[in-house]
């Protein structure tokens, strides 16, 4: 699961360019609003992402820090899929699987 949810965040947050997945934030959140993840599902991961980006922007230059940022981020990252319903769970490790991010 940790290696889903960082793997996951570098899609999400460092627009990742591994063709044929999505190189952008907003493509990856469209695959997933159009695979049928709900608008909160969407809006909850869209917050994480934000919430990281600011988070490592402050301690970037630390291998410590951001080494402890990522580990907390697992288990923020891990409670909010936990907390999205079944069916946007579902999507979410369907496009996990779809783009070998497990």
């Amino acid at each position: 699961m940790f290696n889903r949810f960082v793997i996951l965040f570098g899609s999400l947050i460092f627009f990742a360019v591994a063709a044929p997945a999505p190189t952008t934030e907003r493509e990856t959140f469209d695959e997933l609003r159009l695979s049928g993840m709900s608008e909160k599902g969407i809006l909850a991961l869209h917050n994480l992402a934000v919430k990281f980006k600011y988070e490592y922007a402050k301690v970037a230059r630390s291998k410590k820090a951001t080494d402890k940022l990522m580990a907390d981020f697992t288990i923020i990252g891990k409670g909010v899929v936990n907390s999205m319903s079944q069916e946007d769970q579902e999507v979410y490790n369907s496009y996990v699987e779809k783009y070998g991010l497990s």
